[in-house]
């Protein structure tokens, strides 16, 4: 057998590349070397690491770009007419300007009132529309599974008007809430699988990055006040958003892109895109300073890795991170970033929530049949008797439900939460259902994970707009009746 040698194999114009091609690379490496050390002489160490990274920042964001435009004009292509409803919904929620009590009941309907009013009618017009044309008809779906416990929650709400200390703010909020779960349930009724509600998760979760592009947008413009003082949290300038909102936001789409980014059946696709949006997240989390956020951040990572069966990376991550923890703890840095310069009588008051929350529970004391009236006891019967009326609610969803409807709003509510986890947990290690299926009931696990942690201390599942709140329980509700035809229609030796 005949050996041709390369050299024979060599193209002519190959030797001459080969022969400047050493020196080229050896003198970009010394101008490398002395721009390095240049920087590090004067910038330090920091900067190095800026100025190397920056090329892979560079090539990464030109691949994320370029797979983020493909996501737009694929969900360009699905807008229907819930898109809209769910956006006139989400902009309803959005917060112009701040009142205190007093500013509420003497001026009720002022500008951004109206805007939100307005928002709230095209979503009653067009359920209105979807029912009166029955596509598909959405009554039944209402008051049916966990759909079902929101509504009777809702509808206990609009009762408590009966002894509310502001009855018309009672019947008003509770029509608001009764009105998101009715939009979910439209959703529902047209809903037949699991990809069609993925489209649901991908247009909100589009919606919280939008919203975290105006607050960033919000340095930009108004770097003294978006950076709030005096530890510079970011905040919402317009719409105001406050840097808890912030926290949470930039943690959903975090957790989001890191569920995609661990499938459980370990496919990889679009993971420049994912990357770029785990770390968009992230940096807003971490400038808003949330510590709720960073608490549901952690364990809803936790929740993803042991529910992709990544056991083990979660083990492993635990040992590399405690290290970490304990030197800049000691240190002090992650200390002082978590506690925000605060004093240490404002952390142990959770900054001002515990005097909130016991002055609160003394009032549902003198009222533990009835409470004090949905929204309206938080607000009006104890922020505006401690003057902070300007705080439009307790800080927590779970004191807020108590003081305004006592355990008759708390079993439905309660049972919705509940019952969203069980359905859940119990699809994704489900064989039986797509692996598409198991795949988003991971993703809203995560998301899950983070608003039930900072319900704790904030107001993000009873509120209106519950979006994050309502997408997980919509497709819990999705997965549960699915199961349920399945259930029905398979013969039993399917199920052995």
């Amino acid at each position: 057998m005949r050996i041709v040698s390369n050299e024979n194999q060599l193209r002519p114009g190959m030797l001459s590349i080969r022969r400047w091609e050493f020196p080229a690379f050896v003198i970009a490496g010394a101008v490398a070397m002395v721009m390095i050390a240049s920087v590090l002489n004067h910038y330090g160490p920091a900067a190095v690491v800026l100025l190397l990274a920056l090329p892979l920042v560079v090539i990464a964001g030109a691949l994320a770009f370029g797979q983020g435009t493909s996501n737009i004009r694929a969900l360009r292509r699905e807008l229907t007419w819930w898109h809209a409803l769910w956006f006139a919904m989400f902009l309803s929620a959005l917060v112009f300007r701040i009142r205190d009590v007093t500013e509420v009941k003497t001026d009720l309907l002022d500008g951004p009132a109206t805007f939100r009013l307005t928002m709230e009618a095209l979503v009653v017009l067009g359920l209105l529309w979807r029912l009166l044309t029955r596509r598909p008809p959405w009554t039944r779906p209402l008051f049916r599974g966990l759909v079902g416990a929101l509504a009777a929650y809702s509808l206990v709400c609009a009762v408590s008007a009966l002894w509310s200390v502001y009855p018309s703010w009672t019947l008003y909020k509770a029509g608001e809430f009764l009105l998101d779960v009715a939009l979910l349930s439209a959703i529902l009724a047209t809903m037949r699988s699991a990809r069609e509600f993925k489209a649901v998760f991908d247009w909100t979760w589009t919606l919280y990055g939008l919203l975290l592009l105006f607050a960033w947008a919000g340095v930009v413009l108004w770097p003294s006040e978006a950076l709030e003082a005096p530890s510079a949290r970011l905040h919402g300038i317009f719409p105001i958003e406050g840097s808890n909102a912030i926290g949470t936001s930039g943690a959903i789409l975090a957790i989001v892109a890191l569920s995609r980014l661990l499938p459980i059946e370990r496919h990889k696709q679009k993971r420049a895109w994912y990357f770029a949006i785990l770390g968009y997240g992230v940096i807003s989390m971490i400038m808003a300073q949330t510590r709720n956020a960073l608490a549901g951040f952690v364990f809803a990572v936790l929740l993803i890795l042991i529910f992709s069966h990544r056991t083990w990376m979660a083990a492993l991550l635990s040992l590399g991170l405690s290290p970490v923890v304990l030197y800049t703890g000691l240190k002090g840095g992650l200390i002082n970033y978590l506690q925000r310069e605060q004093q240490q009588d404002t952390i142990t008051s959770l900054t001002g929530r515990m005097d909130w929350w016991l002055y609160a529970w003394n009032q549902w004391l003198q009222h533990p049949l009835t409470g004090l009236g949905a929204y309206a006891a938080g607000r009006f019967g104890v922020l505006g008797k401690l003057g902070a009326g300007a705080a439009s609610s307790l800080h927590s969803d779970y004191i807020e439900v108590l003081v305004g409807t006592s355990f008759w709003g708390m079993i439905p509510f309660l049972a919705a939460l509940f019952g969203t986890w069980w359905w859940l947990i119990r699809s994704v290690r489900d064989n039986r259902f797509a692996m598409v299926e198991r795949q988003l009931a991971l993703e809203a696990i995560g998301v899950l994970g983070v608003v039930t942690i900072h319900s704790f201390f904030n107001t993000e599942l009873c509120w209106h707009a519950p979006v994050l709140f309502l997408v997980v329980l919509g497709y819990a509700e999705l997965l549960r009746q699915r199961r349920k035809t399945r259930v029905q229609t398979l013969e039993p030796w399917q199920y052995a």
